[in-house]
């Protein structure tokens, strides 16, 4: 029972210390999260009602997790693309890249010409 809970952050790991070399870990729900920047442009915005917004998840969510948190959340956002184009800090990325704390993710609506 003197065990204590302790939280392991999934990028660092975890080396006792010294004075407790072997602590109890027990389960123990620990509240990992990123927060990042949407930014909608033209329709997107005007779909939405909103040019930016920022959005919580979870630690080694990527693009693909955004759009579907977004999606989720009902109208306006159910008029997203499942595969929208985006810019993750101003560098075309694909739905399969991790995002971190304060990540600018763009919303680039598809551009017609003539």
């Amino acid at each position: 029972m003197g065990g204590r809970s302790i939280c392991i952050s999934p990028k660092l790991p975890y080396t006792p210390r010294l004075a407790d070399p072997s602590p109890t870990i027990t389960k123990f729900q620990c509240n990992v999260s990123i927060s990042v920047n949407t930014v909608f442009f033209a329709l997107y915005r005007d779909l939405v009602g909103e040019s930016t917004l920022a959005v919580d998840l979870p630690v080694g969510a990527t693009v693909a997790d955004l759009v579907e948190e977004l999606r989720g959340r009902g109208a306006p956002f159910d008029s997203l693309p499942t595969d929208p184009a985006v810019a993750v800090n101003q560098t075309y990325a694909m739905l399969d890249e991790r995002l971190g704390t304060g990540d600018e993710v763009a919303f680039i609506p598809p551009v017609a010409g003539g």
